[in-house]
C-alpha cells in the first residue's frame, strides 16, 4: 500500500511537491510512533540515546531532514545542528522542513574524497600534505567516457 501511494504521488506531483508531501507523512508518522520497526526508520527512535541538551550534532545527506530535525529537538537550544545537503530542490524541502529550529544550519555542500590524500569538505579542498596537493595540480582532467556524454 506505501508503495502504492508513493508512485501516484510521484506521478502526480512536481519533484519538489512529492519531497514535501513524503516528508510530511513520515514526520506525521513519527509523531504517531509508526514505523519504530521499520528498517528504514527505526534508527530515529534510538536517537534519545545518544544525543543529550547542548550536543553539537552533523547530519551529512541531511536529504529531507528525518535526522536534523529530531537531532535538533534533542540537542535543544542550547545545542547545535549542522545539516549538510548539497542537493537544491532537497535543500528546499528540508529549509521548510527545519523552519522553526533555531539550532540548525543548513549548509549547501558536497562532502566526499577526490582521491588519496584529498578532502572535498564544505565546498573547500583540503589537502593532508603538500605532496597531495602537486598530485591533485599535476593531474590531467580524465576525459568523459561515453556514459556521461550521453549523461549530459
Amino acid at each position: 500500500m506505501e508503495k502504492t501511494i508513493h508512485r501516484i504521488l510521484y506521478r502526480l506531483l512536481p519533484l519538489e511537491g512529492y519531497l514535501r508531501a513524503v516528508s510530511r507523512l513520515f514526520f506525521l508518522f513519527r509523531r504517531l510512533g509508526i514505523g519504530r520497526r521499520s528498517p528504514a526508520t527505526e534508527y530515529v527512535y534510538h536517537l534519545p540515546e545518544l544525543v543529550r541538551e547542548g550536543d553539537v550534532c552533523i547530519d551529512i545527506g541531511a536529504n529531507l531532514g528525518y535526522y536534523a530535525r529530531p537531532l535538533a529537538e534533542l540537542a535543544g537550544p542550547s545545542g547545535r545542528v549542522y545539516a549538510v545537503e548539497p542537493v537544491p530542490v532537497i535543500g528546499r524541502v528540508l529549509r521548510r522542513n527545519l523552519r522553526g529550529c533555531r539550532n540548525v544550519e543548513i549548509l549547501p555542500y558536497a562532502l566526499g574524497v577526490l582521491g588519496a590524500g584529498t578532502i572535498a569538505t564544505l565546498g573547500v579542498l583540503l589537502f593532508r600534505s603538500r605532496r597531495a596537493l602537486r598530485q591533485f595540480q599535476e593531474e590531467e582532467p580524465e576525459e568523459e567516457t561515453e556514459q556521461e556524454e550521453e549523461a549530459k
